[in-house]
């Protein structure tokens, strides 16, 4: 409860400097989006570590606007975040890596494309015929330098996977987050198929770095970490099909037969409505959720009241509202081992008595989620405590390695 009423108090501050109007838009555009996926895959075989650039340009302007671009570093998945409208679409693999379209690089090009809000695919096949006879002039200069396929390599020190960016983007402008930083699923290493990976799912407000004890103390010996990289004030029936597609795509490109997910908060939300949601996974047999608020936290519904502004991931935290009631319509997949884990501190003054020091018990402990876990265990730690508890490291590494 603790941290959505420090987000009010924080709202009060950020009004100072930006209009109301302003911000509510800039929170509500990621629902107005069209996501246009699919797969961009060259005719001939390329040389090794050429970059695919995929871009979108509007065709509601006057003079060619782009809209969004994003960068590959093989053929894969691609994802674009686009306002409703119409576009033209450039595919081109990026031979002299100089963000350009020219006539000897092979390409893909599709005119008249008209998108609403929601999802769409569409697969790309580069070729060499189908080259742009001259630079494109929408595109001479590309933004993108984040690679956005599935499995991305990432440092975990960058600050773009720490607390600031992840806050002011990630959770206060969602939108200028998915065209900076896609919503994917990063790697810390190469691939090793000796090794199972595990993914940790950070909660509302968190970010990639609130993992670095528990990697810290991962086994790498057998488990190889990954973490998803999103944004937090998006709701989760937005953010959840995205992380399927990705484990999707990277099932199919490693051909992995287990992966582990670790969910702290609010990511435990996400990972259910995508376990129960989503095509089968079943080579997701392990999830671990820690200090995951199954029953909501009450004050969401008061912020959604009275906030002056709205995140729309608040919604999905209302104990009596619609994602949470749809959350247990299906019980999750039976290959799925679910280990429930939350904190109790103890000697926390009497009003804090029956939480974590931020999620009530009651929620922590729905009876809804407990009756799907095949474990269930209480730590003496705070909500944020249990992410760096040498005892619940020692637990999930125990957990993780059970046959």
């Amino acid at each position: 409860m603790i941290r959505i009423a420090s987000v009010l108090v924080a709202l009060a501050g950020m009004l100072t400097g930006c209009s109301l109007h302003g911000l509510r838009e800039q929170l509500a555009e990621p629902l107005k989006l069209a996501v246009l996926g699919g797969r961009v895959v060259p005719s001939q075989p390329l040389p090794r570590n050429t970059p695919l650039r995929v871009a979108a340009v509007s065709s509601d302007t006057a003079a060619p606007v782009l809209a969004h671009d994003v960068l590959l570093r093989e053929a894969g998945e691609f994802e674009l975040f686009l306002p409703a409208g119409r576009y033209q679409l450039l595919a081109f693999a990026d031979l002299n890596n100089d963000g350009r379209a020219t006539p000897d690089e092979p390409a893909a090009r599709q005119e008249g494309l008209t998108l609403s809000v929601g999802e769409w695919r569409m697969d790309l096949v580069l070729r060499l015929e189908d080259a742009p006879p001259e630079e494109h002039p929408a595109v001479s200069t590309l933004h993108a330098r984040q690679d956005t396929l599935a499995g991305a390599h990432a440092v975990l020190e960058d600050p773009r996977y720490g607390h600031d960016y992840a806050l002011a983007m990630g959770y206060w402008n969602g939108a200028a987050f998915l065209r900076e930083m896609g919503s994917n699923v990063h790697a810390l290493q190469v691939f090793d198929p000796a090794r199972i990976p595990v993914l940790f799912v950070y909660g509302a407000r968190g970010d990639p770095q609130d993992w670095r004890y528990l990697i810290d103390q991962l086994d790498r010996k057998r488990f190889q970490p990954w973490f998803y990289y999103y944004p937090s004030g998006v709701p989760a029936r937005i953010t959840a099909p995205l992380l399927a597609r990705k484990l999707a795509s990277l099932q199919r490109q490693y051909d992995f037969d287990r992966l582990y997910v670790v969910a702290h908060s609010a990511g435990g939300l996400l990972v259910r409505h995508m376990l129960v949601e989503s095509a089968p996974m079943p080579w997701l047999t392990r999830f671990i959720s820690i200090a995951t608020p199954w029953g909501g936290e009450p004050i969401s519904a008061f912020g959604l009241r009275h906030s002056p502004v709205i995140v729309p991931a608040w919604e999905d935290l209302v104990p009596d509202g619609k994602f949470i009631a749809e959350l247990y319509e299906k019980p999750l997949p039976p290959h799925v081992e679910h280990s429930l884990l939350y904190g109790q501190r103890s000697g926390w003054p009497l009003f804090l008595d029956d939480s974590d020091g931020s999620i009530p018990l009651s929620s922590l402990r729905d009876r809804r989620a407990l009756s799907g876990a095949q474990r269930v265990e209480a730590f003496d730690e705070t909500h944020r405590s249990i992410l760096v508890s040498a005892s619940v490291a020692t637990r999930l590494n125990t957990l993780l390695q059970a046959p």
